[in-house]
Order: structure tokens, then sequence, then C-alpha cells
């Protein structure tokens, strides 16, 4: 199943203890009792069960799915300017009993990539059914 693929992904990747951003984009991201997860990042381009996500993603935010891959500079053309994504890699957190994820602040002013703020926009997958609380 997709949810398989994705988590055997994670764990095959390099999982690590969760951080927060510093403050400023150019001060990295700092360990923090305010985020005791594990996590991993997966790039769209890793295969084509990622690159579904990220297309039904696009379909749900009702956006152009382009603009969430490198594309040519000519494929959009009201984006012309640049042909990179705006879209993150697809971040997997593992959250085992008793670790969590509290309010905290990790804002940065974002620059702009083609006249658009960096993370606009954030979609959730849960990969299990079994929560509870």
């Amino acid at each position: 199943t997709e949810v398989n693929h994705l988590l055997d992904l994670a764990y095959k990747s390099d999982m690590h203890l969760s951080s927060v951003s510093a403050g400023q984009a150019s001060q990295g991201a700092e360990k923090t009792t305010s985020r005791t997860s594990t996590n991993s990042w997966i790039p769209r381009s890793t295969d084509v069960v990622v690159d579904a996500l990220y297309r039904r993603a696009a379909d749900v935010l009702q956006m152009n799915e382009g603009l969430l891959r490198w594309r040519r500079g000519t494929e959009i053309p009201e984006f012309a300017e640049s042909s990179i994504s705006v879209a993150e890699p697809l971040q997997c957190v593992n959250y085992q009993v008793g670790q969590q994820y509290t309010p905290h602040h990790d804002f940065v002013m974002p620059s702009l990539v083609n006249l658009q703020p960096s993370r606009f926009a954030t979609v959730l997958f849960y990969l299990n059914d079994d929560m509870e609380g």
C-alpha cells in the first residue's frame, strides 16, 4: 500500500530527532523539548508514489501541480522567472508514546519565491488509524 511504502521510505532514510527553527533562516534548527518526535524528509522526486501524493495535494488545494515541482520556465507563464518548486519535501514524523509537539514559535520571515511566501499551506497525511487521545 502507499502507507507502507511511505513508512518504508521514512524508516530507511535518516530518521533523526525533530527540531524547530532557531529564529533566523541562517541560524538553522535547534533541538528542543517542545518537539520530541523523530522525523525525516522525502523529496517528491523519490518515486512515482511520492509524486502521486504531491499531485493529489495540488488537486485538494486547487492549484497547478507544476508549482510543486521543478519545471521549465515556459511551463507556467505567470511564474516564468523561476523554475523551482514552492513545495518542501514530505516531512515524515514519528511519535512514540509520550512524545509530543507542543505549541512553539519558530517562524522566520521567508524569502519570496515567485512572489509567493514559503509554506502558504500545510497538508497532513496520517499514516495510522489507531490513535487515541
